[in-house]
């Protein structure tokens, strides 16, 4: 079994290259390098990162604990070299899989415990893996549904993962049940507040961020980001933070910094945001723009859900500012904006009636004698992907049977995750953690 690391440092930078360890639950021992994926590949593309500090063995063993993790155990020192070998357990692995069948646990995240680097010491990092066993797949198309109805995950969670990087470079989607996990609006705690982090703190089934959001004054993001640190930094000079008592000095510091965020950043969204749940009301000002928003009304049914052009007047949990919807009414847009980070919000009916039908009518009977509360009439897809562009990539939720579908603001604001999880933003940069302000999430009901 083949779990990836993206490592990172305390500050999000991320390392030199993602980690591959594979775990052999038969002989508890791990190894790092090329792995069965791709067998012919540069080793040190998928061995430890080299910010990590030299010294790391390339295999090991590993214990599996019985609180959801695994320890994974090292060895350093040589005799000759005047040291006692010493084993450390340098990492912890999180919602770790139990066995090589093991279905259920595809993602969760790495903390740095025991390692070489002091300095990356209970730095936490997320792992993804593939599911081997009866994964769906995009390319399937109109099966891929019936797929995932079928899928043990998904009929006892009602919520499932998975990776597509054969359609995009890191490719992943969602499918979600809406009779099993409703949409609310979030929105951050504070200005200064860390967006990635919020959104771990929701412990939702999933979660995203949100629409497009003004500064105070329009401008180039990097100059904003520049501007709203420049500001930090002479507002504590100006207050005196380093005289102060430590309590005290805190405190001005979260000030001066909200205040700074408050000044460059806390600008409107780009559409409305609602969400009664959290008494969210955020009007957007008059544009010439034509956005898109997702959102439902008060019921929580596939068929409270929407996708359209504006503003989502009407819905008490939705949000516009997004960007013009790619798929309405089955009917594909291309898309213009080119290769970067993008992720949809897509609804799907399920129509089982006629000939055609029939594989989906007995993957819904497969569902609902696996235990799913209600009839299900469509579900709720997410889809990321990093590069690509010219509507290739949005055909592949058109070609799977979604009806609407819609791009939230995209680059280095994407966040994907669930739980305490980051699937994807865990490299967002410092001054967007701080820009962003809503989301999208789900939580089971």
């Amino acid at each position: 079994m083949e779990l990836t690391l993206r490592f990172h440092d305390s500050t999000q930078t991320r390392f030199s290259n993602d980690c591959v360890i594979s775990l052999d639950f038969a002989t508890s021992t791990w190894s790092v390098g090329p792995t069965s994926r791709d067998p012919w590949g540069d080793p040190a593309s998928q061995s430890w990162p080299t910010q990590l500090a030299s010294g790391y063995k390339q295999s090991g063993t590993f214990e599996v604990k019985d609180n959801g993790v695994i320890w994974i155990w090292d060895q350093w020192g040589t005799p000759s070299s005047g040291m006692v070998p010493e084993k450390h357990n340098t990492l912890i692995i999180r919602d770790a899989p139990t066995s090589e069948s093991d279905t259920i646990h595809l993602s969760g995240s790495v903390r740095i415990y025991d390692g070489r680097n002091a300095v990356f010491k209970d730095v936490v990092v997320p792992w993804t893996r593939k599911s081997t066993v009866g994964q769906p797949s995009l390319t399937e198309k109109l099966r891929f549904f019936p797929r995932v109805l079928r899928n043990a995950d998904f009929q006892k969670q009602g919520v499932l993962f998975g990776e597509e990087t054969a359609i995009a470079k890191d490719c992943k989607w969602v499918v979600i049940d809406p009779n099993r996990h409703k949409l609310e609006i979030w929105e951050k705690s504070s200005p200064t507040a860390d967006f990635v982090t919020s959104g771990q703190a929701l412990n939702a089934s999933v979660f995203t961020n949100g629409p497009m959001v003004h500064a105070r004054n329009d401008g180039n993001k990097y100059l904003l980001g520049a501007e709203y640190f420049a500001r930090g930094i002479l507002y504590d000079a100006s207050s005196g933070v380093l005289v102060r008592s430590f309590s005290d000095s805190l405190k001005t510091i979260k000030r001066n910094w909200d205040r700074a965020a408050d000044e460059v950043f806390e600008g409107p969204p780009y559409g409305d945001v609602i969400g009664l749940r959290r008494n969210i009301n955020a009007r957007a000002p008059q544009s010439s723009m034509h956005l898109g928003y997702f959102g439902r009304d008060s019921g929580t049914g596939f068929e409270s859900y929407k996708i359209g052009l504006g503003d989502p007047a009407g819905l008490t949990e939705a949000s516009g500012g997004l960007y013009s919807p790619a798929i309405l009414n089955y009917q594909v847009t291309p898309d213009a904006h080119g290769p970067n980070q993008w992720f949809y919000w897509g609804l799907a009916p399920l129509k089982p009636e006629g000939s055609e039908g029939a594989d989906l009518r007995d993957a819904l009977a497969a569902y609902a004698a696996a235990g799913g509360p209600k009839p299900v009439t469509g579900l709720i897809v997410g889809l990321f992907y990093h590069s690509g562009g010219g509507g290739g990539i949005v055909q592949h939720l058109a070609d799977i049977g979604v009806r609407d579908a819609v791009k939230l603001d995209g680059g280095d604001s994407v966040l994907l995750g669930h739980d305490k999880t980051v699937l994807w933003g865990d490299g967002m940069s410092g001054y967007k953690r701080v820009w962003m302000r809503w989301g999208f999430a789900f939580y089971p009901y």
